[in-house]
């Protein structure tokens, strides 16, 4: 009996059990006896208790009775839930650590990316002959074909001895990361991109004028801007770039200059046809230029991405994300406009 008592914690029971002795019974003792019992019954015994229910006439095995039927009645259930009071305690805290990491490691990436992409920047026009990286600014491409069409008319263009001055005066626009995705975003705006080339043309005009011209020809970009995707991996414990998305290229303006065999061209229909040429070599430019850089910016990327400490949670983030299986790398407009309604343009 003692031991049951000294389960009986809480008010909210002691007080049921005063309202139900008071309906057995009218004696007075009863309101005081449980309510002493209520403050100090850690202190009372089973042998008090008795001793005073005979001093107002109450028998001891009545007591005893009526106790054990309201023990029965009111005592609550024992029940283990310490392991779901334990795990609604963690939830939300297990949430914000596992936030809180990840937003220091995509910050980390973040930081790391931003240094070490200006650094590129210097290795471009310098070159890093112990990790085989060449100087890509200026960058020198392969001699390129096309044939565009303007309205009816189609030309045959070669250009040769193309190089490009510029790229490596980018400034970073954004860089993001997130984990969820296991992915970064990335953008960046060249203020000034030149190429200088050789270009053969041979077409006609209306099936009616032969046109042939040859020379050498200087085109300035201004504001080039590009935007992609890098998409991360975990290789043999590293943070690595498994690759990047296709990049959006795109530019504000154009100044053309042409130089014919007999000095700068002055045959207006030329000059005119120039302007609609700069925005194909744009594109051109943009793909040859993404196919050369790509190699050497993963190489140089990776060996810094693999110095980033990795916590337990990427291990985790990196199993629950399926990497993209079709990859378009050659790059597309990201705002494209018509040459035919190309502006503005500027020959000098």
């Amino acid at each position: 009996m003692t031991q049951i008592l000294m389960q009986i914690n809480g008010s909210c029971w002691i007080q049921a059990t005063i309202l139900k002795l008071e309906s057995l019974t009218k004696l007075s003792f009863k309101i005081r006896l449980f309510r002493d019992f209520e403050n100090s019954f850690s202190q009372t015994d089973l042998s008090k208790l008795t001793n005073q229910a005979m001093e107002v006439s109450i028998n001891p095995a009545i007591l005893t009775v009526m106790l054990c039927a309201l023990l029965s009645q009111s005592a609550p259930e024992v029940r283990d839930d310490s392991h779901v009071q334990e795990s609604s305690s963690k939830a939300f805290p297990k949430l914000d650590v596992d936030l809180a990491e990840r937003a220091a490691l995509e910050a980390r990436v973040n930081a790391l990316l931003r240094d070490k992409l200006q650094i590129f920047g210097c290795v471009m026009r310098t070159s890093d002959l112990e990790n085989d990286i060449p100087v890509l600014d200026p960058l020198r491409v392969k001699p390129k074909n096309i044939t565009p069409a303007f309205g009816l008319d189609v030309f045959d263009v070669r250009f040769t001895n193309m190089k490009f001055e510029g790229l490596s005066d980018f400034m970073l626009n954004q860089v993001s990361s997130d984990f969820r995705d296991f992915r970064v975003k990335i953008s960046i705006l060249a203020p000034r991109v030149a190429t200088t080339l050789n270009y053969n043309v041979t077409g006609s005009l209306y099936d009616l004028f032969r046109v042939y011209g040859e020379g050498e020809a200087r085109i300035e970009y201004t504001d080039v801007f590009m935007r992609t995707v890098l998409y991360l991996d975990i290789v043999d414990n590293k943070l690595q770039l498994a690759f990047a998305d296709q990049p959006y290229v795109d530019f504000s303006s154009a100044q053309v200059k042409v130089n014919g065999r007999e000095g700068p061209s002055s045959n207006r229909r030329f000059n005119e046809l120039s302007h609609q040429v700069a925005p194909i070599v744009f594109w051109v430019f943009a793909e040859e230029v993404a196919s050369a850089l790509e190699p050497h910016l993963q190489f140089y990327l990776n060996g810094q991405l693999a110095r980033v400490p990795l916590p337990g949670l990427a291990y985790v983030l990196r199993d629950q994300v399926q990497l993209p299986k079709v990859r378009v790398p050659k790059p597309v407009p990201y705002n494209y406009m018509s040459s035919m309604y190309f502006y503005p343009l500027r020959l000098y």
